[in-house]
């Protein structure tokens, strides 16, 4: 993106609650976000929104003492899954618009595309079009810490790890944190720190902003490069200094020149990477990224002459120049091995049951044109009668995603045998699913309210917020057995 461009958008900064962490089944609870323009000056007030829960979700026990919102909270204050997506798509999809979580790219920004997609929206375009983009500001501060960390107070962890939890990094630079997990909050703090490092690291701030187009991020791939991520990368501040192996589509496959080859190039497909029967040889050594997800990568050719800059950086990364010389050409001489790596990952990333449709939006194709037309004309026709009727879809998942979209949020259009049909899938999910330790998520609901009860004895405010979690399971309970 040209500068011309970057400084004529504007951001919208987001952030959700949810019932859990995986994105695949769990929902949003509350959203917050505000526009500002690229000086990072609020534009309109912060929008606050609550969401009602569904009948065919339970909320993780852990992550509702996190945040401290009952479902009868959100029933009382929320709007429907639909009016919630609807409200959310419209903020996000004016042109020029850049959404920004802190560590969304892992997070929120999936929740968006699961909500997006629950709803009958694209769940793509919202960041793909009219110069629309999204972006996480959490590699930011990886990268100013790694690289060019004067100027900023650093936090570490109990364990003297990096620390970059926006509390923790608001409150060594003299940043009211507010109320922590809560959305409107966390917003605040996000943006407040964001300012931050703008003014400390305006070229920092430039660069990581370039490198939401995939395209710019390709240009630092074409020999070895400075990788900062928070997946993997538990020393070294987070950063290391990376050989690329193979790009497969969206995918940039590397290996860490921090560790020695011979172990991996020696390896078998099945045993560069965790499985089922345990560690895998190269786990911590290969690295696997989309350039869609603007992933700091920097070139660094360590073949070539170092600026003082550059021997500053691999100073930081504690390697030696001589040592990551020798693993690279030893790497680049294998030919067979980016090949292995690659079929690797896309053994470990593949799918090993049948999803559910609701998480079925990466196991499937993209939705085609047609189809998309037909779900858009859907929703430009919900205040007409029958307005489901007669539809014909290409892809299997959408008229099962259309019953449930209707049952969740129009419930008065199912029929006797469609309303018999949704409680059977909602008992299904919630009483006869089991895990991988034999639990239905009911089972693990009650559970995890006795030992909370148990743990935060103590405390009236988390004791009463379990009371009203326990009703709400039982009420469930009896609702889907009446």
């Amino acid at each position: 993106m040209n500068q011309t461009k970057q400084d004529h958008m504007e951001f919208y900064w987001m952030d959700y609650e949810t019932t859990g962490r995986r994105y695949l089944s769990d929902r949003i609870v509350q959203f917050a976000g505000v526009r500002t323009d690229a000086g990072l000056n609020p534009v309109g007030q912060m929008e606050t929104l609550y969401c009602k829960p569904a009948p065919d979700c339970l909320p993780v026990i852990e992550a509702s003492l996190v945040h401290g919102i009952s479902p009868r909270e959100a029933e009382a204050k929320g709007l429907t899954e639909h009016e919630f997506a609807t409200r959310i798509h419209t903020l996000v999809t004016k042109s020029d618009t850049c959404t920004v979580g802190f560590n969304a790219m892992n997070f929120d920004h999936h929740f968006t595309r699961f909500l997006f997609y629950r709803n009958l929206l694209d769940p793509y375009a919202w960041h793909s079009y009219d110069d629309r983009s999204r972006w996480d500001s959490i590699d930011l501060f990886r990268a100013a810490r790694a690289l060019r960390p004067d100027g900023i107070k650093w936090p570490d962890d109990e364990d003297g790890a990096p620390s970059f939890r926006q509390a923790d990094l608001a409150a060594a630079n003299g940043i009211s944190p507010g109320r922590g997990h809560d959305a409107a909050s966390d917003v605040e703090t996000m943006l407040a720190l964001a300012r931050l490092v703008k003014e400390a690291k305006p070229r920092l701030w430039d660069f990581c902003l370039r490198l939401r187009d995939r395209q710019f991020v390709r240009s630092h791939l074409h020999s070895t490069f400075v990788y900062v991520s928070g997946r993997g990368l538990k020393t070294r501040h987070r950063a290391t200094i990376a050989a690329p192996l193979r790009a497969n589509g969206n995918y940039q496959y590397a290996f860490d020149l921090a560790y020695d080859p011979v172990p991996c190039l020696r390896a078998s497909k099945s045993e560069l990477l965790k499985n089922d029967e345990g560690r895998g040889i190269g786990d911590e050594a290969l690295h696997h990224f989309n350039v869609t997800a603007s992933p700091f990568v920097m070139k660094f050719d360590i073949f070539g002459a170092l600026s003082p800059e550059r021997q500053n950086i691999l100073q930081r990364t504690g390697l030696d120049l001589e040592t990551i010389q020798r693993r690279c050409r030893m790497v680049q001489g294998h030919r067979a091995f980016a090949g292995r790596v690659m079929a690797a990952f896309t053994d470990k990333w593949k799918s090993k049951e049948a999803l559910d449709v609701d998480e079925a939006l990466y196991s499937g194709s993209f939705i085609g044109r047609k189809d998309r037309q037909t779900l858009d004309t859907l929703r430009a026709s919900l205040t007409k009668q029958y307005w489901w009727k007669g539809l014909r879809f290409g892809d299997d998942r959408l008229s099962e995603l259309v019953f449930r979209f209707r049952a969740r949020n129009f419930p008065e259009t199912l029929s006797a045998v469609e309303e018999v049909k949704w409680r059977d899938h909602c008992r299904r999910r919630i009483f006869s699913s089991v895990d991988k330790d034999g639990l239905t998520r009911y089972d693990r609901y009650t559970r995890d309210v006795a030992v909370q009860r148990e743990k935060h004895a103590g405390d009236e405010e988390k004791l009463a917020l379990l009371q009203e979690l326990d009703a709400y399971g039982k009420l469930l309970k009896d609702t889907l057995s009446a």
